[in-house]
């Protein structure tokens, strides 16, 4: 099992002081209190710990498969937030690179940002 992922989900169980959580408490356990990650890449950890069997499912909540009293996670434990990303590229990257690949507009970035100024909106919501 991945030491790093297990130090994550004790974590998260020790600090609620509970022997089962739902996931939404989970998230914002990693998200709200700890500020390990965004809400969404949250949501994605969890997954995956569910799939690699750190958490399993019973009665509707999430629970440990490992007995939290033999992981010591150190105080100024970190995850390294970047192994766990699942995807990396701001968002305005993938739209750019997207319409980029399925048009002939080139310096569509220009276009995107006059409508965003024009029109008073974010980038991404021009882009789109």
């Amino acid at each position: 099992m991945d030491s790093e992922a297990m130090f994550i989900v004790a974590s998260v169980f020790k600090r609620s002081g509970k022997k089962k959580l739902s996931s939404s408490d989970i998230y914002l356990i990693l998200s709200m209190d700890l500020g390990w990650f965004p809400p969404a890449e949250a949501k994605k950890f969890v997954l995956w710990a569910e799939e690699n069997d750190l958490l399993k499912k019973e009665g509707g909540f999430l629970m440990p498969t490992f007995d939290l009293k033999t992981i010591d996670t150190p105080i100024d434990f970190q995850p390294s937030v970047k192994k766990w990303r699942v995807d990396k590229k701001p968002l305005k990257e993938k739209l750019l690179k997207h319409i980029e690949e399925h048009s002939d507009i080139k310096g569509i970035d220009k276009q995107i940002d006059e409508i965003a100024r024009e029109k008073q909106i974010f980038f991404e919501v021009a882009a789109l």
